[in-house]
């Protein structure tokens, strides 16, 4: 009788050129998911991380999620693919065994380390994932589950038991994922029920058709329902601590720097930056005058578009950088807006200019200029932008025929110097400077506006606050220009009250006696 088994499992001994059995011998031998990758959503953890407190601030809808966007989402993802690929060529190799050496017992495998594929002459010992995978499900089960299941956990799941059931053809994987859907389903919400009922299935069909693919799919959706429900545990933790941390934001971030001062970090370059702000200022007698200094400090950062960070706004520098992209963006946006109206005077357009037709434009440079890996990559796309200005132009004129290469020169030749103050086209006095003052006078009353709330209230004053994304995020450059001073202002109140009786206001000797009294006194 033809066993299954024999039509859906490629011989293991002529997978050693594929693909597939390359990645077997090169991929991690532990899971993407286990106890230590996903040891900062334990409490204690996410009570003593240091971003994450600051960020709610900031963003409090913040959440934990799997990190697959950008160059190391991307490296991350092909890590976990290559381990999934290394896994089914285990499984097929076990089905392998077990039909094709019916004579001998598959144990052979596992029992004898230096075991080389029987057909051809393997460089090293087979790699084996299966044991330590079934001790990071259990590792993590025990995260989950209370204590009182722990006990059947480790005696369900005893990686070295299964493994001898795997090498005798006894292991029921069917049950093993029955009894895994029943312990998890309880802790989760009803809307994870469904990656139950796919995980069963996949490994039923999978054991029943010996299909090695489909048994490693079922076990992925298990590693993936087990992340899942560890994000959604540290998610709900986070709501709920949300306003206790946020309030605590001063005193635990000050203790948590004085400590990293103890322990080598040196901030001193901030406070020289600081003292040299304020020799440059005519009168410092009062805080509140230092503070007004470096609110506007803090603020030219923006405008400035300064390559320069104090070290102390470490916590903020992708903040900062967004918003330096953001101003940009405004720059740019006007810089757009300058050219279309000199080329409609170009043209010996008289009448008057409708909204429609700038919000026409800002929506179609946006989506020419946007990139989902940068804000800011303006320069690439000169000649589509100045193309689209031109246009833009000629259509309010209704002018027929194509653009005029002199247009389009000049178009180009703006765009690409409108920042340079080198430049011929640069118009400070017209361009960077009003949008500058506007930003500058309202992150002055902005602060004034918050100087007295508590970091919760000032918090929650923004809400909701989304992040300017594009020039067509919205068509009134007012709003934008408070978007960008309200987070200018949060950004700089903070840190004042965090930085100034630490650092910025205390003398040297006085820093130093927080610092003892801090290295001497208990760690979280």
């Amino acid at each position: 009788m033809h066993h299954p088994c024999l039509d859906s499992q490629v011989s293991y001994c002529s997978e050693l050129q594929s693909k597939s059995l390359r990645t077997f011998w090169s991929a991690s031998l532990e899971p993407p998911i286990t106890y230590e990758s996903l040891r900062e959503l334990e409490w204690d953890q996410l009570l003593n991380n240091l971003l994450l407190r600051h960020d709610l601030n900031f963003d409090p809808q913040i959440q934990y999620r799997p990190n697959t966007l950008g160059p190391r989402g991307k490296q991350r993802m092909t890590q976990i693919n290559d381990y999934w690929d290394a896994v089914r060529v285990e499984i097929s190799m076990i089905l392998g065994i077990r039909s094709r050496r019916s004579l001998r017992r598959a144990s052979t495998y596992y029992s004898t380390p230096a075991l080389y594929l029987e057909a051809a002459t393997a460089p090293q010992p087979i790699p084996r994932r299966l044991p330590l995978m079934f001790e990071a499900i259990r590792e993590t089960l025990k995260t989950l589950a209370p204590k009182r299941q722990w006990y059947a956990i480790d005696e369900r799941l005893d990686a070295a038991l299964l493994v001898q059931q795997l090498d005798n053809g006894v292991c029921d994987f069917v049950s093993l994922s029955d009894w895994l859907g029943a312990l998890l389903r309880p802790l989760c919400s009803p809307e994870r029920y469904p990656l139950f009922s796919d995980m069963t299935s996949m490994i039923k069909r999978g054991v029943r058709d010996a299909d090695a693919e489909l048994i490693v799919n079922g076990i992925q959706g298990l590693f993936n329902i087990l992340e899942t429900m560890r994000l959604d545990f540290a998610n709900h933790r986070i709501r709920c601590l949300r306003i206790a941390t946020v309030e605590d934001t001063v005193d635990f971030e000050q203790r948590d720097f004085l400590r990293r001062i103890a322990d080598g970090w040196d901030p001193s370059e901030a406070r020289t930056w600081l003292q040299d702000l304020f020799a440059s200022q005519p009168s410092q007698e009062s805080q509140s005058s230092r503070f007004s200094n470096f609110v506007q400090a803090t603020t030219d950062i923006i405008t400035s578009n300064s390559d320069y960070l104090p070290p102390t706004f470490t916590l903020d520098y992708i903040r900062l950088r967004t918003l330096q992209m953001d101003f940009q963006t405004l720059m740019y946006q006007a810089a757009c807006r300058r050219i279309f109206d000199n080329i409609l005077k170009g043209l010996k357009w008289n009448g008057s200019i409708p909204q429609s037709a700038y919000n026409d434009l800002y929506t179609r440079i946006s989506v020419l200029i946007s990139d989902e890996e940068s804000n800011d990559d303006h320069p690439q796309r000169t000649e589509d932008v100045a193309l689209e200005i031109v246009r833009a132009a000629y259509s309010v004129c209704k002018c027929p025929g194509m653009p005029a290469l002199k247009h389009l020169m000049f178009a180009e030749h703006h765009l690409r110097n409108h920042c340079d103050q080198q430049s011929d086209v640069f118009d400070f006095d017209h361009l960077e400077k009003p949008l500058s003052s506007q930003i500058h006078l309202t992150v002055e009353r902005e602060v004034k506006a918050m100087k007295d709330l508590s970091p919760v209230q000032i918090t929650n004053r923004y809400l909701p606050e989304t992040p300017i994304k594009s020039i067509a995020d919205s068509t009134n450059v007012q709003t934008e220009i408070l978007r960008i001073a309200q987070r200018t202002a949060h950004i700089a109140v903070l840190h004042w009250r965090i930085w100034a009786p630490i650092l910025y206001e205390q003398p040297v000797e006085q820093i130093c006696h927080r610092v003892s009294a801090v290295e001497a006194g208990p760690r979280s």
